[in-house]
């Protein structure tokens, strides 16, 4: 994994979210080529983390990361999983009241 600029109008749209008071750290990624999607997962995680990282030692806070590459596990997940059952849009029960249906899956992470 090689970390990789982003384009300019990706940049743009970040440096606009951070101004707006977003918080998000982003590592933009090139695979090698003749890896595994799993193994490209792995070297992703681990090349975000080292990114990240150096992200934070370089920035107003003085932050290290450590982690123990051999905890790194992980496994596919189904859609299903993913997505989850909730479609987080409240629903009327009654004329004043609204039920908020349980937030499950990974989708929240990543949407909300």
């Amino acid at each position: 994994m090689q970390e990789a600029e982003s384009e300019i109008e990706v940049a743009a749209l970040l440096t606009a979210y951070q101004s707006a008071g977003g918080v998000l750290e982003y590592v933009f990624l090139v695979p090698d080529g003749g890896t595994s999607a799993a193994g490209n997962h792995r070297l992703a995680a681990i090349a975000g983390m080292e990114a990240i990282g150096r992200h934070l030692k370089l920035g107003s806070i003085d932050f290290e990361l450590h982690w123990d590459e051999s905890r790194l596990v992980g496994r596919p997940i189904a859609f299903p999983e993913f997505w989850g059952t909730d479609d987080v849009e409240p629903k009327q029960i009654t004329r004043s009241a609204w039920s908020i249906p349980p937030i499950d899956g990974y989708k929240p992470a990543f949407f909300q």
